[in-house]
This record gives structure tokens, sequence and C-alpha cells, in this order.
């Protein structure tokens, strides 16, 4: 069981106290396991048992092709939630693999569980179920910017609309724009 973890900066535990947490925690029968570097988490086509949260440590997700290459997908890092999609989506297996890239702690829930309100009806559970939804939606908005950068035509275009984006971010972030000239 998760005892001296504190997971109030994970998404998924958003708008909950440290003792709702615990009692999920209880309820869910977490558990956290240690993983060395290049260890695999998940592998593909392993059957979609758990939720998987990056307690510490940093994760890839990578997928392979029938001939062996290995493509980088994604990374996943501290607080991240990994295999909630597949797990909404009731897909049965893995389509991806994930790896630890240094000493990883994973905190792993029951898919069961998470989809199976408790016979309490605990109010921290509905709090997780909707959490999990905001989590899908963030992921969902996060695919739809990449895609609209690598749809553009040229290489060209591809950089000016991920820069654009950035620059956009930064100004939401500092709150104030800067003078720009534009590309000749």
């Amino acid at each position: 069981m998760i005892k001296d973890f504190l997971l109030n900066d994970c998404l998924l535990f958003k708008n909950m106290t440290d003792d709702n947490i615990k009692s999920l925690s209880n309820c869910f029968k977490m558990n956290i396991k240690t993983y060395k570097k290049n260890d695999y988490i998940v592998k593909m086509d392993d059957d979609i048992e758990y939720i998987h949260i990056i307690y510490s440590g940093t994760c890839i997700i990578e997928e392979e092709d029938y001939w062996g290459n290995r493509s980088i997908m994604d990374v996943v890092l501290r607080n991240q939630v990994f295999g909630i999609s597949y797990a909404y989506a009731n897909i049965k297996k893995y389509p991806v693999s994930l790896v630890a890239k240094e000493k990883t702690k994973v905190i792993i829930i029951p898919v069961s569980k998470v989809f199976s309100p408790c016979s309490k009806h605990c109010v921290h559970h509905n709090t997780l179920i909707k959490n999990a939804v905001e989590v899908l939606a963030i992921k969902n908005i996060s695919l739809m910017e990449k895609l609209e950068h690598i749809s553009k035509r040229t290489t060209r275009e591809k950089i000016i609309s991920f820069l654009s984006r950035l620059m956009i971010l930064l100004i939401i972030v500092i709150g104030h724009s800067f003078p720009f000239q534009g590309l000749s």
C-alpha cells in the first residue's frame, strides 16, 4: 500500500485532500513498484490491467513495428498518468510499451477499481473519475495541437506553426506581448 507518498501534484488527484487520497489508495489497493533504467513497465501486447502514475523518474512510450523498428511516441514525466486512454477506450492490450529511462517509481491502480465505484459511494471516487476525464481532455488537446503542426505541408510551415504556438504560450505565461516584425 501507498503510505508516505503525496499525490496532490498529480492531476488525477486534483481537488482531493491527503485523507481522500489515502482512502482511495486503500480502496483501490494501489501499489508502488520500482523499475531500473531500461526496464519495461508495460510491454506491447500486455493486458491492460492497471493505470500507471509516474511517481518519480522518467519513462518513454515506444512503439515497435513489424520489423522491430522502435519509435519514441512520447515522454511520461513525474505525476503523469499512463494507460488511462487505453483503459477508457476498452482496448484489451497495450499497442505500445512503457520503458523507464532512469530509476523510476510507478504507482499502479487496477483499472477495475477506477471504473467501478466502491460500495461506499465515496465522493472522492467520483472526483477521481471527473479528473480522469480531464486528463483525457488535456491529452486530446495536446494531440490536436501536434496534429496542427505536422499537418502543414512544408518543413518551414511546420516550424513556423510550432514557434507561433510557443510564442502564444509564452505571452500567456508572461502576460505581455513582444514586438514582432514577422518573417520576410
